[in-house]
């Protein structure tokens, strides 16, 4: 179960970390400008899929796995956070 756990926090960080590319400058403008302007639906996702990814895991009463559970939903956490801040700083510009 506990490889179980790290599979699912390490696919997801994966898919975050995949997301991310869909809103580099290194794109072409008018992309840039598409996302801003759709409000980053690709960040959004990723999002909503750490959420319920979360929400999986605080809902298992099983148990903690020698605290990596809670681990992983720090990390969750913050990744739930960086995408939130890097959503923002994007609407600066």
């Amino acid at each position: 179960m506990n490889g179980t756990i790290a599979s699912l926090v390490g696919a997801l960080m994966v898919g975050a970390a995949l997301a991310l590319p869909a809103v580099s400058f290194a794109q072409a403008p008018g992309e840039l400008h598409r996302q801003r302007t759709e409000h980053f639906p690709v960040m959004h996702q990723a999002i909503q899929q750490l959420q319920q990814t979360k929400q999986m895991l605080t809902s298992d009463a099983a148990a903690d796995f020698h605290s990596h559970k809670a681990n992983a939903i720090n990390h969750i956490n913050a990744a739930i956070q960086e995408l939130k801040a890097g959503i923002q700083e994007e609407r600066k510009h």
